[in-house]
């Protein structure tokens, strides 16, 4: 009781006094303007101390400072709610005060330094010598509790904004060498370098001891609490003109997963779904720098990461047993641009994938990353790493060497594509992958052999499947960049070989859909070109089938050339090359041109489906097919033949033939009997056959065969309609038809020929399959009359030039009046039943189809 009547007469008596005189006082010893609301004198709330309660204090930072520092305004150096100023309780009774500890309580701090590294917070001034002052400074104590503090170097781009709950420093202040201990407790809004925020939003605690030695701060035991992350401080701090400082920061076996959740949200927001699950780091981080007033200091630091294990959320991928080491530094400059960050002997296991290699990291403004590594993959573990637009399929096995040089952007953003630019070079020895572009039909399966990608893809000893089709590439494939990424067009230069090709199994690669007819129809590529050399065992499309096919095949957008392309097929072999083009209306223009050599002919028809005729198939024909073969013709895109556009010169030998039910020989039934003329072989027929204008050409030739011997030529259309000139000799037909009835009348024997000799019959075959007739050909016979009455005037003329001297009178010119053989004439057969028509003899059989008529006709 006696206490506090005491404290209340001191504080009655000399709460006026020392309220005025300390406050004069103070403003006596500070350069910037300071305001007080109101000011209380109280001897008990900080007893055993007096103190001065100043509410309301607002302070303006020194006169002449800028404005505005960046875009902070420079107003308010400070403004609490209240300050208590400390001094001995003695001091009232001695008039010399001796202030001991100072207390701001629920302030507004901003301290900045401008760009000529000149800070508003220096506003304290030392009295002049001749002046002397009743109260000095001899603190004990500092005490900021419950304050917002704002602090921007406009130098360093440093930015500080805190909110602290308490921040407390204790020393015998005004002596040279002393022990000061700083324990704080705060809430760090922002902490940022330039635009890199290293903390935001965290929780940050210290206690730290500085032996104070001159204007050196020594710290020797400092501890440094970041949420849950703590970390050992040392080093020394100048108080002098250079501000010096050397600390050293070690955080060791921090949990992995704590130092993820508090890394900047610069970095975390580059990897927001990632997780640690488990795993330790430890760091070991170093500043140093001249004068952090000034200049920002040199940051480097070692770092280790062990047994860590990762999740990605958003690709539900788990990366397990990581380990790597480390270093970091702000580099030259000192800031975000210069710093450089490197991962060294990293391992790492991707779902049963192992990874190992190195990575370095450089501008944190537009990070540059650096990077090899060496892996064995499993393409299933990565296939989440693309976008899902990329593949429809990856699996499979490979040993990789991968670099990367370039932005961490693109690394992020990583597309098949990319790895066809120069930042990535890519070393791959496959194993049993397989691959499928989204969007494409193509899938390549038991893919084997090694890769190398640097712009252009490099494949050794590649072998793949499609379907059942085989592949082994050896070459190069140039410009798939531009494919993949502008739809340019990429170029394939290499070696092919293949065990089988089917390609209809293929036709999905040129095969589209019409979208005017929803039809499929086929498209030549746009964006590609070929220089393939072949050297292909067997190959097949439709019905046709070739063995060892050898030579080269180039492609250009729209347009296919073969060059000296050779294969066996058809039991015989063919030399061939040619152009397929496909036109702007999308029809295709076909040139081709083949040797044949001993093909066999009814596999030559069967494989090419019979020529789309029905007349003559495969069922007719056998023989050795050998010549030269020139075609041209135009398809639409459903590969339907334009036949007004075939063209075809072919000049041929048949050999060893065979003539198998081919209905038109049956025509002549009349004079040779219908089994032989069922199957007529011959061994050496030759020709040049012509097709154009929807027909077939073919000039005479000879067929000397089992059955008989003709000279045969003709017309056969496109539409089955046709015209065959036959001659044949007289005495094969009388032959033929004694023979026949000899084997209806069995009592005849021995028949022979009756010696008519070499007189030539010629027979005209017109028609179509199902309505057509043989008859006299007496324009063929007359030509032929002609041409041998010319020969042998000519022979004559000869003989007399010979024999008799004649000179050149030609005597054979004139006009010979021989006659004329207006008489008619019958031929008649001996027939079970006989029927005569007058005139003219026909012949009419109910079984067959055709006519066989003889016209009677004078030939001059």
């Amino acid at each position: 009781m006696i206490f506090l009547a005491i404290s209340g007469i001191i504080t009655y008596f000399y709460q006026d006094e020392v309220s005025l005189y300390l406050v004069e006082e103070l403003n006596e010893q500070v350069s910037s303007n300071i305001e007080v609301g109101k000011v209380k004198f109280s001897v008990l709330k900080k007893f055993p101390k007096a103190s001065i309660e100043l509410e309301k204090v607002y302070a303006s930072p020194p006169a002449g400072y800028f404005a505005r520092v960046n875009q902070h305004p420079t107003d308010t150096l400070f403004y609490a709610q209240s300050i208590f100023i400390q001094f001995n309780l003695m001091d009232i009774f001695n008039r010399n005060y001796h202030i001991t500890d100072i207390h701001l309580n629920r302030g507004d701090l901003r301290l900045l330094v401008d760009h000529l590294g000149e800070p508003n917070y220096i506003f304290w001034e030392t009295p002049g010598e001749n002046k002397k002052s009743e109260v000095s400074i001899d603190l004990k104590g500092v005490k900021i509790t419950n304050s917002n503090l704002l602090y921007y170097n406009d130098i360093t781009k440093t930015t500080l904004i805190t909110s602290i709950d308490h921040l407390d420093f204790e020393g015998n202040f005004t002596h040279q060498n002393y022990l000061m201990k700083i324990s704080t407790d705060m809430f760090v809004d922002q902490l940022a370098v330039e635009e890199i925020e290293y903390l935001e939003h965290k929780k940050v605690q210290a206690d730290v001891k500085l032996n104070i030695v001159g204007e050196v701060n020594h710290i020797e035991d400092g501890l440094l609490t970041i949420e849950d992350l703590k970390f050992n401080i040392s080093g020394d701090l100048h108080r002098g003109d250079s501000k010096k400082i050397n600390i050293g920061v070690t955080g060791s076996h921090l949990p992995l997963k704590s130092v993820l959740k508090h890394l900047p949200s610069s970095v975390v927001k580059d990897f927001p779904a990632v997780q640690a699950q488990k795993g330790e780091v430890s760091v070991n981080l170093h500043i140093a720098g001249d004068d952090i007033r000034v200049d920002r200091p040199l940051i480097d630091a070692d770092f280790k990461v062990e047994n860590a294990r990762i999740y990605d959320t958003r690709r539900g991928l788990e990366i397990q047993d990581f380990n790597a080491e480390g270093s970091f530094t702000n580099g030259e400059q000192k800031d975000p641009a210069s710093t450089h960050i490197d991962f060294k002997n990293v391992k790492a296991i991707l779902g049963s994938s192992k990874l190992k290699g190195q990575v370095a990291l450089t501008n944190l403004y537009d990070p540059s990353v650096k990077m090899e590594l060496f892996a064995e993959l499993n393409f299933e573990d990565i296939h989440r790493f693309f976008s899902k637009d990329t593949f429809a399929l990856l699996k499979g096995f490979a040993e990789t060497h991968l670099k990367f040089h370039g932005k961490y952007a693109a690394l992020q953003q990583l597309k098949f594509s990319d790895l066809f630019t120069s930042s990535y070079s890519v070393d791959l020895t496959l194993a049993d992958a397989a691959f499928q572009y989204k969007g494409n039909p193509v899938r390549l399966e038991d893919i084997n052999g090694n890769i190398e990608l640097n712009r252009n893809l490099k494949a050794e000893n590649l072998t793949f499947r499609i379907g059942d089709n085989d592949f082994i590439i050896d070459g190069y494939i140039s410009k798939l960049y531009d494919y993949f990424q502008h739809q340019k067009m990429f170029h394939v230069n290499a070696r092919l070989s293949s065990h089988y090709i089917n390609l209809d199994q293929l036709s999905t690669l040129i095969k589209k859909k019409d979208k005017d007819h929803e039809a499929m129809v086929y498209r030549l590529p746009e964006r590609l070109a070929l220089s393939l050399k072949l050297d292909i065992r067997n190959f097949e499309v439709g019905k046709f089938m070739a063995q060892n096919i050898r030579g080269d095949l180039n492609y250009k957008p729209r347009m296919i050339s073969l060059h000296q392309i050779s294969f066996n097929s058809m039991d015989g072999y063919v030399k061939a090359g040619g152009v397929i083009t496909q036109k702007y209306n999308h029809d295709f223009l076909v040139h081709m041109q083949s040797r044949l050599n001993e093909i066999n002919i009814q596999k030559l028809f069967r494989s090419f489906n019979n020529f789309g005729q029905n007349f003559i198939s495969n069922q007719n024909l056998k023989g050795s097919l050998t010549g030269e073969v020139f075609f041209s013709s135009e398809w639409n895109d459903r590969l339907k033949i334009d036949k007004k556009t075939v063209l075809s010169e072919n000049d041929i030998t048949l050999t060893n033939g065979e003539l198998i039910d081919f209905e038109p020989m049956s025509g002549l039934s009349k004079f040779i009997d219908v089994q032989e003329l069922r199957h007529i072989k011959f061994s050496t027929l030759k020709n040049q056959i012509t097709i154009k204008d929807e027909k077939v050409f073919i000039p005479q030739m000879d067929i000397e065969s089992s059955a008989i011997n003709i000279a045969a030529s003709g017309i056969h259309g496109f539409s089955n309609d046709f015209s065959y000139r036959l001659k044949v000799l007289l005495s094969d037909v009388i032959s033929g038809r004694l023979k026949r009835s000899v084997r209806r009348h069995s009592e005849y024997e021995n028949i022979e020929d009756d010696g008519l000799g070499r007189t030539t019959l010629f027979l005209l075959i017109e028609g179509n399959p199902d309505d057509y007739k043989v008859k006299y050909d007496r324009k063929a016979a007359r030509e032929e009359l002609k041409q041998n009455i010319q020969q042998e005037r000519t022979t004559l003329k000869k003989i007399f030039r010979e024999e008799f001297g004649w000179g050149n009178t030609d005597t054979t010119g004139e006009k010979s009046n021989e006659g004329s053989a207006s008489e008619s004439f019958e031929i008649k057969w001996e027939e079970e039943q006989e029927k005569t028509t007058g005139e003219n003899e026909t012949i009419n059989h109910s079984e067959q189809k055709f006519i066989i008529e003889f016209e009677e006709d004078t030939i001059q």
